[in-house]
């Protein structure tokens, strides 16, 4: 059965990843890499799984999501849309080594020190940190 879906490179979903997780997702479709679960409800990445090896590209915008502990099991992830969230604590994304894009635009991130975490992503190319809290202290900080 997994033969057929080996060419399935991306995915659009909307779940409510709270009674039913994706674990198997992975092992379904080999050769994912991207995934959009924009508007989902998803309490931990975790849920998504641990065996999507090859996905590039994860969409998670508007899902009710507090933090992003979990990226350690996609390997080969470089970009992360992550918008409109809960998000407040970066320090998952000193896992995601390959990272060039990363959206967070409109979380709760109001702590400069939790840009620091982005030090970890060496590739990174594309910040959107719009709509936080941080960004009126960048500011007040520039000011003084």
């Amino acid at each position: 059965m997994t033969d057929e879906f080996d060419t399935v490179k991306k995915i659009k979903l909307k779940k409510d990843l709270t009674l039913n997780n994706l674990q198997e997702l992975g092992l379904i479709l080999p050769n994912l890499m991207v995934l959009k679960l924009n508007d989902s409800n998803i309490q931990s990445l975790r849920d998504i799984g641990t065996s999507l090896k090859c996905l590039e590209a994860l969409y998670i915008s508007r899902c009710n999501l507090n933090e992003l502990s979990g990226l350690v099991c996609f390997p080969k992830l470089q970009e992360i849309y992550a918008s409109f969230n809960n998000i407040s604590d970066l320090r998952p994304i000193s896992d995601a080594y390959n990272l060039m894009i990363l959206d967070i635009e409109g979380n709760d991130i109001t702590e400069i020190k939790q840009l620091d975490y982005l030090d970890y992503s060496h590739r990174l190319k594309n910040l959107n940190i719009d709509n936080n809290k941080v960004n009126s202290n960048i500011t007040q900080k520039l000011i003084l």
